[in-house]
């Protein structure tokens, strides 16, 4: 590991001056860069990122103030003699990362308010992270206040030298519903498909902006992600908090066929929305001046009330941003994967790929009235059955609760609670999870008459009617506090997975609830809440955590409304990303599973398939037999099940098992690794690899709209590659090859390239399709899927080599077999 550099304290006089006067360097970073922030004569500045490979100061001298915000109507910055150093701390973390908390004391006017500024970095890499934080000694002491009638508070803000070069590229992953077509002219021919079908089109997906910079005129963008090139360098920043759009997130009924989607999903009252911005709450400003760049992160909206009162009985936060050097050659995806798998969060198991079961899909095919068919019998019979596919999570989904908002056990469905079916997965080795909606409430319940001001309303005072009609909650009151204890007592009761759905943008204008009161407009306590919203439901997820270590928490962005499409969620948990796919319940064909694999063959790029997660129907239903098709795209992504199992055979269960285990056996060494796409839905050839080239390991599946043929190469090290299963190969030195025959329209083909970890033994090429391919010790097994010839070679040094069926040994010391279908064989040697 290298090196890491502590804080330097470089603490000195400055001749005769005064102690206020004193200098300090605080030095963060580790082999590859170092950040220095000076304090001198009480100002706090950015003075220095130096890139120590190229041994280049990236900043310019005198750069624009690091801070900046307004405080009882007047504007300060860092650069401003307001601010004495006080100490610093040191925090590690469970992910390799280093917290360093920077405080400082305010002076003068500012006496009794803390200024702590959060700064993070790791073991490798230019990475640095940030967050500032406000605390006063006493309550309504200080207040921070708009600025020509809007929030002003700029956190960090760097300016760097030599940077007039190239044009800065905005990278969205709030885009809803649009065409994957951006041209589509539906005027050109006769289209008749409803709005929003999720066959040309998936839900939240990037958008790519290029931005041209005028000298003064500052260029500001939602992102989250933004690169901004200098003469030298390759710039990426982000932040942590929201960054949807709104024109795709309209408070209404669904106007859509239902067969394409649930109308009951949706919300329904009079939206507040009118236009993008009302959902643009942290913005990235460039600005250009002669040869110099300033980048900084400016609150739009939302960030605080007019005269809000800095807390003294814990802090007001910013969001976390992050400023990334990319090396040279290196992607700004590869950059994004390092920072989304390993750096925003210190949650591991949130990015452990797992394959899961989820009852919903049972529920609608089961019974018209779904939560109806979730009973105890039922459910353990689908335990029974999902426990055959080999999966490692079962989900409880809607219908196991007594109501919408009384988590707790439906008496009459299930009478001994969920403690049986909790059992009934433990014995089996599957972890239990349940569903939510998490801010859902049945206006019968006590809780709900017993706190009516926790019911979001609309303009009228009506309710919303949210997911299923049902009234929803605000989530920065006192509701808070009551579903935590729910969420506590469910890991209690042995749930250790949960999917939170319908955390919608309701626009909770509700007074008195800690986003402003009836001294502030409509819009402001609305503003404030959609803000506080991610912080809210992020720190749900970080408290549940603390309360138990090993929970993990998905967060369900399928329908248009879903409020947390961003990356703050990203620091403790994941996203359950694409739920009804293009068509009703039901559909076992390919058209349903094609818009799911359209979210990560658009998304991989930016956010890590090991983050996205979505539900297929794996039945191998006539007249569609799609089951390879379905199974094979949550293979790389997804990794979810649903669908009545009952209605599966035992050869359907057996081929389910057969592929997750092959590909949980990739996994473990690709995980984590880039996940390479190529090709649109729907081409002939559409191909994703992710692979751990030095290990031998690569997991490769493609589909084809069209009959064809396709050659595709893997780069791999093959001298640590044992063999490839479920698909015909040869080796080169350079790697494995495919020649793939798709026979009819929307085909696939999959193959799981296994390493031989280490041990020297490698199958080199194979005329069929393998099965199985084992070593243990001094012998190899091997499983034929059809009939094929192998060509072996064993690690240098063996001898005595006996095999329990013919083996014909070749001048350059490979062996020669041929093994029937379905035929097992064993290898052995000295």
């Amino acid at each position: 590991m290298k090196r890491l550099f502590t804080v330097l304290l470089l603490l000195g006089t400055l001749g005769t001056q005064s102690a206020a006067a004193r200098e300090r360097r605080l030095t963060i970073g580790n082999n590859e860069f170092a950040c220095t922030i000076q304090t001198h004569g009480d100002r706090i500045r950015a003075a220095s990122l130096f890139d120590k490979a190229t041994g280049c100061e990236l900043l310019a001298p005198d750069g624009e103030a690091l801070f900046e915000f307004a405080v009882n109507g007047r504007t300060v910055s860092s650069d401003m003699p307001l601010w004495k150093y006080v100490s610093d701390s040191e925090q590690r973390l469970a992910n390799g990362g280093t917290v360093v908390t920077h405080t400082f004391a305010g002076q003068g006017e500012l006496r009794g308010l803390r200024v702590m500024l959060d700064r993070e970095y790791f073991p490798g890499g230019t990475f640095l992270r940030e967050r500032l934080r406000l605390r006063a000694e006493r309550a309504g002491a200080f207040r921070l206040t708009n600025v020509g009638g809007r929030n002003h508070f700029i956190f960090p803000r760097y300016t760097f030298a030599d940077a007039d070069a190239g044009m800065p590229t905005e990278m969205r992953i709030g885009s809803y519903g649009r065409e994957v077509l951006s041209d589509y002219d539906a005027g050109r021919a006769d289209d008749r498909r409803p709005e929003r079908n999720l066959a040309t089109c998936h839900m939240f997906h990037p958008d790519f902006i290029t931005h041209r910079l005028s000298d003064r005129t500052p260029c500001e963008v939602k992102g989250p992600f933004l690169v901004v090139p200098t003469h030298r360098h390759r710039l990426l920043t982000s932040y942590e908090h929201a960054s949807q759009d709104r024109s795709y997130m309209t408070l209404r009924p669904q106007s859509v066929n239902t067969a394409l989607t649930d109308a009951a999903q949706g919300v329904k009252g009079e939206s507040d929305l009118v236009t993008d911005d009302d959902l643009w709450f942290i913005s990235t400003r460039v600005t250009q001046q002669d040869s110099r760049r300033t980048v900084s992160w400016h609150i739009r909206r939302g960030g605080y009330l007019d005269g809000e009162a800095i807390p003294a009985d814990r802090d007001y936060e910013t969001v976390w941003t992050t400023l990334s050097v990319l090396a040279p050659g290196e992607e700004p995806s590869d950059a994004i994967r390092e920072y989304l798998l390993h750096r925003i969060t210190d949650h591991a198991l949130s990015r452990e790929p797992h394959f899961y079961y989820n009852t919903w899909g049972m529920q609608r095919d089961s019974s018209p009235n779904m939560r109806e068919t979730f009973t105890e019998g039922r459910i353990a019979r689908e335990i029974e059955l999902a426990a055959e596919t080999g999966v490692d999570i079962f989900i409880f989904d809607d219908g196991w609760q007594q109501t919408m908002g009384d988590w707790r056990p439906h008496t009459e469905r299930l009478p001994r609670g969920l403690a049986p079916l909790v059992d009934s997965l433990r014995r089996r080795g599957i972890t239990p999870g349940i569903w939510l909606s998490l801010m859902g409430i049945d206006p019968a319940l006590e809780r709900a008459r017993k706190h009516p001001e926790w019911i979001i309303c609309d303009r009228q005072g009506k309710p919303y009617a949210a997911q299923w009609d049902f009234p929803a909650c605000d989530l920065v009151g006192g509701f808070y506090d009551c579903i935590l204890e729910d969420l506590k007592r469910l890991t209690d009761e042995g749930i250790r997975f949960f999917k939170w759905d319908a955390i919608n943008t309701f626009n909770s204008a509700q007074p008195g609830l800690g986003h402003g009161g009836t001294e502030h407009t409509r819009k402001e306590r609305i503003d404030r809440y959609n803000y506080l919203l991610p912080f809210y439901v992020t720190r749900l997820m970080r408290e549940l955590r603390a309360y138990c270590p090993d929970a993990v928490v998905e967060i369900d962005l399928t329908e248009p409304e879903r409020a947390l499409i961003g990356l703050m969620p990203l620091q403790e948990g994941k996203f359950f990303w694409m739920n009804n796919g293009a068509s009703g319940y039901g559909d076992y064909s390919a058209f349903r599973t094609k818009s799911m694999r359209n979210s990560v063959n658009a998304t991989a790029c930016l956010l890590p398939p090991e983050l996205l997660t979505y539900a297929v129907y794996p039945h191998n239903k006539a007249p569609y037999a799609a089951q390879r098709y379905n199974v094979n795209t949550v293979l790389q992504a997804g990794h979810g099940f649903w669908g009545n199992l009952a209605a599966t055979s035992a050869a359907d269960r057996k081929y389910i098992r057969n592929a997750v285990g092959k590909a949980r056996r990739i996994l473990k060494h690709t995980a984590g690794r880039p996940l390479r796409t190529e090709g649109r839905i729907g081409a002939s050839p559409e191909t994703y690899l992710q692979s751990a080239p030095e290990k031998g390991y690569a997991l490769f599946t493609a589909f084809s709209g069209s009959p064809a043929v396709h050659s595709e190469h893997i780069a791999l090290d093959t001298r640590q590659v044992l063999g490839v299963l479920n698909h015909a190969y040869t080796t080169d030195a350079q790697g494995v090859r495919l020649d793939l025959q798709f026979a009819a329209p929307d085909d696939t083909r999959e193959a799981f390239v296994v390493g031989n970890d280490g041990s020297g033994v490698r199958v080199l090429s194979s005329t069929g399709w393998l099965d199985a391919l084992d070593i243990a010790g001094k012998s190899l097994t091997i499983r034929s899927g059809s009939t094929a010839q192998l060509q072996i070679a064993l690690p240098d040094g063996a001898r005595d080599v006996q095999g329990d069926i013919p083996i014909e040994r070749q001048s350059d010391g490979t062996l020669r077999i041929r093994l029937e279908e379905g035929r097992q064989a064993t290898l052995s040697w000295r």
